[in-house]
């Protein structure tokens, strides 16, 4: 950090106290306000990181207010796209598996490989994690 940093209050932290005066819930608990500063000091230090890492691709002599910009893009969007590459694999891989048990269920039995099994339970099984998986964390996120 430089001196041309100020301690002023930030436009966070008033619009949190803005909105506790409105109504219930008036306050965060102890617990709670630890673990809003704890997720803010790892989100900043994150988005600080991020940004240095910008500005030295740019060759930059200064971290700039649009590498701040530009890392809180790539924060923000990382978790989002990773839960859409998730769904997308097990979709696919679902979408792959159901053709599959399609022609396994009737398919003569001298006409089912082992290669065939395989493929189907590896498909399913990728599909299925995938997709629970980006399920299980979409729906955390929300919470």
């Amino acid at each position: 950090m430089t001196s041309s940093t100020t301690d002023v209050p930030s436009h966070a932290l008033m619009a949190l106290e803005a909105s506790l005066v409105r109504g219930t819930p008036d306050c965060f608990s102890s617990d709670g306000s630890r673990a809003l500063v704890s997720a803010h000091d790892e989100y900043l230090e994150a988005l600080g990181l991020t940004a240095i890492r910008s500005a030295r691709v740019a060759k930059s002599d200064v971290v700039s207010a649009t590498d701040i910009h530009r890392a809180n893009r790539t924060l923000l969007a990382g978790a989002s796209s990773l839960l859409d590459w998730l769904k997308w694999l097990g979709g696919l891989s679902l979408g792959v598996a159901i053709p599959l048990t399609i022609n396994l269920a009737n398919a003569k039995q001298d006409e089912i490989s082992t290669s065939m099994i395989i493929t189907l339970l590896v498909t399913t099984s990728v599909g299925l994690a995938a997709t629970l998986v980006a399920l299980m964390s979409d729906v955390a996120r929300r919470s």
